[in-house]
């Protein structure tokens, strides 16, 4: 009977002990995997926030003769000009948001320049600008006020309408990539 005894304590001690390792091994392995996951959803956010301070960098590249003559050619008077000014392009997070709008409107570049030939002071003036075909034409865009009261570019964009939302977006965009600061 002792023997008896021994096998069934031998047997119930053999089941705690691998209940338990069971146990502590699934639980080991369930922390592991939130360990993981959380691990991933943290790299996750450090991309976010990476790609965000990305999308907000300043690239003040010098705006080309080019676009420089196209905008001043949309002046609302003779006496008004840019001959200087920067420009950049928009990261993908903002293009996404502006072809939401309009979809054919993907590589815009955003020109901030200096509004001469007012009296006392040269208000700066936002542009975007897009090359729409392969021989060099482009559309352009006035987008703050200083740009949409000196040129005549986006002048026929009706509130409310696609091409006032596209405006007002690529202002968002424009003041999101803070190109403005490229001629402080």
């Amino acid at each position: 009977m002792a023997t008896k005894g021994k096998k069934i304590l031998l047997w119930l001690f053999i089941i705690f002990v691998a209940l338990n390792l069971l146990v502590l091994v699934g639980s080991f392995l369930a922390t592991t995997d939130d360990s993981g996951d959380t691990k991933v959803q943290e790299n996750q956010i450090v991309t976010e926030e990476k790609d965000n301070q990305q999308s907000q960098a300043i690239t003040c590249e010098t705006a080309s003769k080019k676009d420089l003559k196209n905008i001043s050619s949309g002046m609302s008077d003779e006496a008004y000009s840019v001959s200087s000014g920067f420009a950049s392009t928009l990261p993908k997070s903002e293009i996404v948001k502006i072809t939401n709008i309009f979809p054919s409107y993907t590589n815009p570049r955003i020109v901030a320049a200096k509004v001469e030939g007012i009296s006392d002071s040269s208000p700066t003036g936002l542009w975007a600008i897009q090359q729409v075909t392969d021989d060099g034409s482009v559309r352009i865009t006035a987008l703050n006020s200083a740009a949409r009261e000196y040129s005549v570019w986006g002048s026929a964009a009706a509130d409310g309408s696609a091409a006032a939302k596209l405006r007002d977006q690529l202002l968002d965009s424009a003041e999101t990539i803070k190109i403005s600061e490229c001629l402080d």
